[in-house]
């Protein structure tokens, strides 16, 4: 499990890319001010995600290559400066948003 309450809280970037972490991330738990958050490449991250309540700094979010589940993504209101979440390679096929008030550009999700 990657706790991220125990992430420094004023940390605006955190980058655990390739470390040989395993379990779930827990997003909801990010630093309030946050921009970027990236655990691609750590295959052994597996689970669901949600991308709900997401901090409202939140520019990019890389889950490249993590094992994640499942094969649809539910979002909703994203934060409004997001410009990119990375899911390439990941059990992730499709990205939806719960209500159609909270759709946004599809190509701010990288599939």
């Amino acid at each position: 499990f990657v706790n991220t309450r125990c992430l420094p809280r004023e940390e605006k970037r955190v980058d655990l890319t390739d470390n040989f972490l395993r379990g779930s991330v827990d997003l909801q738990s990010l630093p309030p001010r946050i921009e970027n958050f990236s655990v691609a490449l750590n295959r052994d991250i597996r689970g669901r995600i949600s991308l709900i309540n997401l901090p409202p700094t939140l520019k990019t979010l890389d889950l490249r290559w993590c094992q994640l589940k499942p094969t649809v993504l539910y979002y909703e209101a994203l934060p409004s400066g997001i410009e990119m979440i990375k899911l390439r390679n990941t059990k992730i096929r499709q990205v939806e948003p719960i209500s159609e008030e909270y759709r946004i550009d599809s190509w701010k999700f990288y599939l």
